[in-house]
């Protein structure tokens, strides 16, 4: 039963850390969170991101890191 308990409490944890996330990408603007999901996500480099936007890597570059200082903030209340 020690058992269960634990992995429906992982399972829990793991709910509210999706939601979490969610929420924190919700947040910010959809360039940042276009340029998230396809980076992270759909494993795209930078360079495919920006032709696929228009935009230079450079700026890309400042999308991705503007969403990872974000979510660091929002979802550091959840680490372990």
């Amino acid at each position: 039963m020690g058992s269960e308990m634990c992995i429906r409490d992982r399972n829990t944890r793991a709910s509210q850390l999706s939601d979490a996330l969610q929420q924190a990408l919700e947040e910010l603007p959809l360039p940042c969170q276009q340029v998230f999901a396809w980076h992270r996500l759909e494993g795209q480099t930078m360079g495919e991101i920006a032709q696929r936007m228009d935009l230079s890597v450079s700026m890309v570059e400042k999308h991705m890191a503007r969403c990872m200082r974000h979510l660091h903030i929002r979802l550091k209340q959840h680490a372990p």
